[in-house]
């Protein structure tokens, strides 16, 4: 925002302009009082969310006709923190058992991102059996390069997206959760297994020129399980969307969920599996391969339940989904339980496709070819 300044003003006719300004736009995440001369903002929302709110001043500079007056002079304190994080537990019941494929979440302190974890864990949560609720998580923190390692350490859960920006980002962190959150759910929907990457964040204000990480910076966001982002002309874009995911139950590195498009990729897969048996054998009988049953009846065997799983398999591979079919059928099993007659095991091993991400070359010059060309 921008506050006019007329030739003649004090000190206090200054500040109460900017106060005014700044309490004219309810977006902000912040309130204003003047005093003397001295304006004190007031983040609307309590808590460790209000203390990575970016206050700075004249973000265009010369060229976007903002510049202080001559003889006007401004100084930025820093502020009191904030204490306390939102109780969530009645936000996250509230849910249900409603699908939510994309859940942007405002509050990246850990108590927070944690209640989230619980929520969407794989043993009881939406990603579990019994839930099959699926989705995924996005927040965003600003900070140092230190502060953010930190952070991304915290964790390491696949169903969680922490996305980092620097500490002079001019945006608050929900903001920002919330935009990244909206561009992937644009791109996922129209194909979960292509990369977000180059997605533009609209109306997010990057840092400075000058203050932004460097490439060494961002692969070590990228390897400390902390999303990057990176700015073209002016404009904020989704580097890459990792997970928090790092390491496995023994504390080794694993990439097997490091981006979470793959995390999409098994959430629509797994729901088109569920459509092709329930939509064609939601009421069908069981009987075992070789069952020489009559024309008409409504029965399946192991066999005929391969088979469709195979031809849905066709199907994903032409969608861009999968790859590999002749391996994927080689792996494939289906048979009756041994214990339970009305139950199909089934391990299906898809091979997923993945996402170009590195251009490697080798540049071999020559300042000129010895053979003749043919």
């Amino acid at each position: 925002m921008q506050a006019p300044v007329t030739n003649g003003d004090n000190v206090a006719t200054i500040a109460s302009s900017i106060k005014d300004a700044i309490n004219a736009v309810p977006a902000l995440p912040f309130t204003a009082s003047s005093s003397a001369g001295v304006v004190t903002l007031t983040a609307r929302h309590k808590g460790l969310c209000g203390n990575e709110i970016p206050v700075s001043l004249n973000y265009y500079g010369f060229g976007g006709g903002e510049v202080l007056p001559a003889g006007v002079q401004i100084a930025v304190a820093t502020g009191s923190a904030g204490t306390g994080a939102p109780v969530l537990t009645g936000a996250v019941a509230a849910m249900a058992d409603e699908p939510f494929d994309y859940i942007g979440l405002p509050f990246n302190d850990t108590a927070s991102v944690n209640t989230l974890v619980t929520e969407m864990n794989d043993t009881s949560g939406r990603w579990s059996y019994a839930r099959q609720l699926y989705g995924h998580v996005y927040t965003a923190k600003i900070g140092t390069l230190s502060e953010l390692v930190t952070a991304g350490d915290q964790f390491n859960q696949q169903h969680i997206t922490l996305a980092g920006y620097e500490k002079d980002t001019q945006t608050p962190a929900d903001e920002l959760a919330a935009s990244r959150t909206a561009r992937a759910a644009v791109f996922i929907r129209n194909d979960p297994a292509r990369p977000t990457q180059t997605g533009e964040l609209v109306g997010m204000l990057p840092a400075p020129k000058g203050k932004r990480f460097t490439m060494t910076e961002q692969q070590t966001l990228l390897s400390h399980g902390v999303a990057t982002a990176y700015v073209e002309s002016g404009v904020l874009r989704i580097q890459r969307d990792v997970t928090t995911y790092r390491k496995n139950a023994y504390g080794v590195a694993d990439n097997s969920y490091l981006d979470s498009e793959t995390l999409h990729t098994s959430a629509y897969v797994l729901r088109k599996l569920k459509s092709v048996i329930t939509s064609k054998y939601g009421r069908h009988k069981l009987a075992s391969d070789g069952t020489r049953f009559g024309p008409g009846q409504a029965i399946v065997t192991p066999a005929v339940i391969k088979g469709e799983l195979l031809a849905t398999y066709r199907q994903l591979e032409r969608a861009g989904i999968v790859e590999n079919y002749e391996l994927f059928k080689q792996y494939l099993v289906v048979e009756r339980d041994a214990s339970d007659p009305n139950r199909l095991n089934t391990l299906f091993p898809p091979d997923y496709v993945n996402q170009l991400r590195v251009f490697a070359v080798v540049n071999q010059f020559r300042l000129q070819y010895s053979e003749e060309s043919a």
